[in-house]
């Protein structure tokens, strides 16, 4: 089993949901997508090659990319972001990450 610690900047008003504007906060946002992706796999596939796409990308190997993959990668750019999906792109990079065949 695997375990996933991520510190997160913040305060008390960025967790759970505010009780004057029924805004989700942002700690809890990224908990429930991380709980998504790495309890339930929702979103997993995009997640993995989003960090495919973007990894050609920092490299600037712009020629490896194909028109439906660089759309996907602007789309994914907007849906992917904050601390979490950083800390893990972070990890990847540095195969800090167990790949998709290692056994649980």
């Amino acid at each position: 089993m695997i375990f996933v610690t991520l510190i997160l900047d913040g305060d008390a008003t960025q967790t759970g949901i505010d009780p004057q504007t029924g805004k989700v906060g942002l700690l809890f946002t990224t908990s429930a997508e991380l709980f998504s992706f790495l309890v339930e796999g929702k979103g997993l596939a995009d997640l993995i090659r989003f960090f495919d796409l973007r990894t050609k990308w920092d490299r600037r190997q712009y020629r490896l990319l194909t028109e439906n993959e660089a759309v996907f990668l602007s789309k994914a750019r907007k849906r992917f972001i904050g601390p979490s999906i950083a800390s893990l792109y972070y990890l990847r990079k540095r195969n800090r990450l167990p790949s998709r065949s290692a056994s649980t």
